[in-house]
This record gives structure tokens, C-alpha cells and sequence, in this order.
């Protein structure tokens, strides 16, 4: 699976689609985004910020338009 950018409309309009590598490839005025880089380590092991503190109590997520 690659994750690809579509420009369409003469580049007025852009579609972000998830699609087979072979689709990917044959997909006209689309680019294929790059996967970032694995790490060596786990998120959860890096030391935080001096400061910053990490609550195990849930998080409401906002929106706001």
C-alpha cells in the first residue's frame, strides 16, 4: 500500500488516496508520499522535554472549526 497525492483540475484541487504500488505508479499527476524513517528507538522510551508531563488520565479531543 502507498499513501499518493493527486493533483487534479489543472492543480486546483489535490486528493490524498491510499492505493496498490502498481496503482500507485500508474496513477497520472500523482506522487507517492515518502514513509518516514523507522527509529531505533520506541517513542516511549525517549526522555521527555525538561518540564513536560505526561497525564495517564484520558484526553478529550477538540475540534474547532
Amino acid at each position: 500500500m502507498r499513501l499518493v497525492l493527486i493533483r487534479a483540475d489543472h492543480g486546483r484541487t489535490w486528493h490524498l488516496a491510499d492505493t496498490c504500488t502498481a496503482c500507485a505508479t500508474a496513477i497520472p499527476q500523482a506522487a507517492t508520499v515518502p514513509e518516514p524513517p523507522l527509529r531505533d528507538t520506541p517513542v516511549s522510551r525517549l526522555p521527555l522535554p525538561v518540564g513536560l508531563h505526561v497525564s495517564d488520565e484520558p484526553v478529550e479531543w477538540i475540534e474547532s472549526l
